[in-house]
């Protein structure tokens, strides 16, 4: 239990509310030097190499709080100069400003050096104030108070800014610096108490997902009957198979394999709320696919000629993050480019090719091509093999699958249920604190 002061006052500020009276009230900028890379132009070629001068950090190479060195790109020593302000030095605070803005991480452990791109500010304190320590501003900022002034203040509509000018206005709080260690040392320990439990957690959500494919893999690749006499299907990622069962090609299987296309985004008449339905990659979550996040008109269909897809039909994800993920229609509707959609077959119930190819996801991927943004074509699933049974074993096995399924689901829900109990545990803690 945490003590409460013996008096508190009015901060002035909406979002703080009530602190202790003896604390006192700045902005930012008269503690703090805030900056970040000014009149980027992206990196030349002869700009980066592996093994270079130093690194250059951006938002996505923030894990928790602290920089993932290993994934930064890495720069020449003419770049790393370009301004002394924004090279970087253990203790420096970085907050990203634009797109996924407030973003936090600690600078340490720092191998060689480093420098920012454009979408971060770099905070170190003003030298002859000294009136912070790193480590509670670290927590500030990581407490529901910056949100709160993201929320107030951030300018953008599709990609948010945090500018410079507006930071730098921030409120801060400041106790007497004894007490500044005292609540950054119990944070760091409570905190990483929590953080520990989270990860905990999240490798018993891990598990489960083991398992769940486990139990799939096996049901449609063996079947259900352990006494079923095997033979080698002369596939690799399928293997043995019951004697009786066929290996095919997804064209095989199939009467309709297709896919979409995406409306231009400035032909404002092709998107409405209430349309027909436009299936993205990103609506795609390895199950039934009930709604879309995005729907365009009856006009837009006819104008570029869309194919309707029925219920029923599964669709895989050929393209970037989301590669090989399906999903099972409920709905009827058209779809992106990225979406591979199969449909009507008379030898392949839809729930087990459904299955079947969250089975097949790891094999999949690996005919895939390109390098960041790496792809799988429409032909390459297309003559992609599926292990085929009898319709009635295929009944037998989707009714054994969705029984086990449901269960590790459910699992799966309580444990994130936990998750996020304790991460609104660890939010609240550190505000409070």
């Amino acid at each position: 239990m945490m003590r409460k002061y013996e008096k508190y006052k009015d901060s002035g500020v909406e979002w703080i509310g009530e602190v202790p009276e003896h604390w006192n009230k700045c902005r930012l900028k008269f503690n703090c030097c805030l900056k970040g890379r000014i009149g980027w132009n992206g990196l030349r070629s002869d700009e980066f190499e592996t093994d270079s001068y130093a690194y250059l950090v951006t938002g996505q190479d923030f894990k928790s709080s602290d920089i993932e060195w290993s994934k930064c790109y890495q720069i020449n020593k003419n770049r790393y100069e370009e301004d002394p302000f924004i090279q970087l030095k253990n203790g420096d605070l970085l907050i990203t400003k634009d797109g996924t803005i407030g973003k936090i991480a600690k600078v340490s452990n720092m191998d060689k050096s480093a420098c920012l791109n454009s979408g971060i500010f770099v905070m170190k304190q003003k030298s002859k104030k000294n009136e912070f320590t790193q480590g509670f501003l670290y927590w500030l900022l990581c407490s529901d108070l910056f949100k709160a002034f993201n929320q107030y203040t951030t300018t953008g509509t599709t990609i948010l800014h945090l500018y410079q000018n507006v930071f730098e206005n921030m409120p801060l709080l400041i106790p007497s610096l004894p007490e500044q260690q005292s609540i950054a040392s119990y944070l760091d320990s409570k905190v990483g108490e929590i953080d520990n439990m989270i990860e905990k957690t999240e490798k018993k959500i891990e598990l489960y997902e083991e398992l769940k494919k486990s139990i799939i893999t096996h049901a449609v690749t063996k079947g259900l009957n352990p006494n079923a006499k095997m033979k080698d299907s002369g596939v690799e990622w399928i293997g043995e198979v019951p004697e009786h069962w066929e290996a095919m090609k997804v064209t095989w299987i199939y009467q309709l394999i297709g896919s979409g296309t995406t409306p231009k985004t400035d032909k404002e008449y092709y998107y409405c709320e209430n349309g027909e339905y436009w299936l993205q990659t990103g609506d795609l979550n390895d199950g039934i696919i009930r709604n879309t996040s995005k729907q365009i008109t009856k006009e837009c269909v006819k104008e570029l000629n869309f194919k309707i897809y029925p219920k029923g039909s599964l669709v895989v994800a050929m393209y970037g993050a989301t590669i090989g993920k399906v999903g099972l229609l409920n709905i009827e509707t058209t779809t992106n480019q990225a979406c591979c959609v199969l449909a009507k077959s008379s030898i392949m119930l839809s729930k087990f090719s459904y299955f079947v190819f969250i089975a097949a996801k790891q094999s999949l991927i690996l005919k895939s091509s390109g390098g960041g943004q790496p792809n799988i074509s429409q032909d390459k699933i297309r003559n992609h093999y599926l292990p085929v049974p009898s319709i009635d074993e295929q009944c037998n096995i989707v009714e054994y699958l969705d029984s086990k399924t449901s269960t590790i689901d459910s699992q799966i829900s309580i444990t994130h249920k936990r998750i996020d109990l304790l991460k609104e545990l660890k939010s609240s803690l550190i505000t409070n604190v």
